[in-house]
């Protein structure tokens, strides 16, 4: 329930027939007399309007020609600190694409990543092949780094990579429903080969990797590496890629073009945390047969005929229904922070009481 008393529309529901992490909430349902688990609202909007289609090349800025974009993939993990104190030493923006799994293991990093104003992207909660999953498999993939994300920091990723750069035209459309733009990359440095190792050769390789890659490109998106192993060889490297860059006259910037050094570039020149939603507030009524859709289009609260309200992907499946089918021309109400289906002689079929 918001301060005004009504019911927030949307946040996140669980959904109580396909299990998918989705675009509404009414927080604790009770319908004839059963009570469901209690989620918290997940989808709020801090980013920028979305970039359709993959991009792999770093954001331009005002007065440098060139830029350049370190991102790390995999995170958190054993090396991250090490990664972030390096690029605090040397004033360095950077993006990370936070693992939900790893997230869950490491929340004290993300917090320091987010606190120091880096910019903090959605890799997927398990790091599947996307291509290989159904389109409410990768919705909750997305979905639950997004959940995970504002819980720990009050922010939402606002750049989505895919796993071993698979995608399709649903990865892109989920990821945009969510605001983030799809990154993929210009320039890898194949840390992930040296599995851990330290030795000079990995060193070395690294740094070639991404000096030989990047050759002749203005605007380089950098991928490398913060898995959930120790990573030595990054870790060292990182020193002498940055130094490249720097001697050749790039501008350090995230996936949004922000500069400036960590530690500045943290709450005052974040976009600001806009909660971009549609509320039910108190006295609304959707009328039989009228329906309600989430910001982005992409999810439909629907009072059907029949006087079952349902909730769908908008030109997909069902995934939520209220048991009030068979009450033809029932309405559906918002009073005192309450969402009920009312039938034609007034009474209560069902209701959503917000906790929390």
């Amino acid at each position: 329930m918001n301060q005004n008393g009504g019911v927030a529309f949307p946040g996140t529901l669980r959904s109580l027939v396909a299990g998918a992490v989705v675009a509404l909430s009414f927080v604790t349902l009770t319908a004839t007399g059963s009570r469901a688990t209690t989620v918290s609202p997940s989808i709020a909007s801090s980013c920028p309007p979305v970039s359709p289609g993959a991009h792999n090349a770093a954001p331009s800025v005002p007065g440098s020609p060139k830029t350049v974009a370190l991102t790390f993939d995999d995170g958190p993990g054993r090396s991250t600190q090490a990664i972030i104190d390096i690029l605090r030493a040397f004033h360095v923006r950077a993006t990370f694409f936070n693992i939900g799994w790893d997230i869950s293991d490491y929340p004290s990093l993300v917090r320091e990543e987010a606190a120091d104003g880096f910019l903090l992207g959605d890799h997927t909660n398990s790091h599947p092949v996307m291509t290989d999953l159904s389109r409410s498999a990768q919705v909750d993939e997305i979905a639950q780094v997004s959940m995970l994300q504002r819980r720990l920091t009050g922010t939402v990723p606002c750049a989505f990579r895919p796993p071993y750069g698979d995608y399709d035209a649903t990865t892109l459309s989920i990821a945009n429903s969510y605001g983030q733009s799809l990154w993929m990359w210009s320039v890898s440095g194949n840390d992930w080969e040296a599995r851990g190792s330290g030795s000079s050769y990995w060193i070395h390789d690294i740094e070639s990797s991404v000096v030989e890659g990047a050759a002749g490109q203005d605007h380089p998106v950098v991928l490398l590496h913060n898995q959930m192993i120790a990573m030595p060889a990054t870790v060292a490297a990182l020193p002498n890629i940055i130094r490249y860059f720097e001697q050749r006259g790039y501008t350090f910037v995230d996936l949004l073009g922000r500069t400036g050094p960590p530690g500045t570039c943290g709450n005052p020149d974040a976009p600001p945390l806009r909660v971009t939603s549609t509320v039910l507030r108190n006295g609304t009524v959707v009328p039989s047969g009228a329906t309600r859709l989430s910001p982005n289009h992409q999810f439909a609260l629907t009072m059907n005929a029949d006087g079952q309200l349902t909730y769908s992907e908008v030109g997909g499946p069902t995934l939520w229904s209220s048991p009030t089918s068979g009450s033809p021309g029932a309405t559906a109400l918002v009073a005192n922070g309450t969402l009920s289906v009312i039938g034609t002689g007034g009474q209560t079929l069902w209701s959503a009481i917000p906790g929390g």
